[in-house]
């Protein structure tokens, strides 16, 4: 018995193209930048002058991460006033992490200021695995070691 073949408009009724959808088709940038925000084109417009709080901050910066918009996240990143917080730190080394930037990585961990946590330290793990840096993973387990995560 024949299984009946699915057209392409009834798979875009069933699962629309929604943004989890685009990014997996490396559309992620153009999904992240056409969402509208109010006084600019896209949604890195303005960002400096408005003061945002954190969980707007760790939302962009997320959104950078998923969508590989390095230059983005970093700009994002600079314009908190005050110290960042940890959920920050810990999305910009996804980011770099995500663009082959472990060393980079590594470095922001290392002078962050506060005491890594078990999800910031996993996060660079995950990085130093995905691009096969193991001397930087070793630095890693030393560091979790110190502080008494491992």
């Amino acid at each position: 018995m024949r299984r009946p073949r699915l057209r392409a408009q009834s798979v875009r009724r069933i699962a629309p193209a929604g943004p989890d959808a685009l990014r997996a088709h490396g559309a992620g940038q153009r999904d992240v930048r056409s969402r509208p925000v109010p006084g600019g084109p896209d949604l890195f417009a303005g960002l400096a002058e408005e003061e945002m709080d954190d969980k707007a901050v760790t939302a962009v910066l997320a959104a950078c991460a998923r969508a590989g918009m390095v230059d983005e996240g970093r700009r994002v990143f600079a314009t908190v006033r005050r110290r960042p917080a940890l959920q920050h730190y810990t999305c910009m080394v996804e980011m770099l992490g995500r663009a082959g930037e472990v060393e980079e990585a590594e470095r922001l961990v290392a002078r962050m200021g506060a005491r890594p946590d078990r999800v910031i330290c996993a996060v660079l793990l995950a990085a130093c695995r995905v691009h096969g840096r193991v001397d930087v993973a070793g630095r890693v387990h030393g560091l979790m070691r110190r502080y008494g995560i491992a």
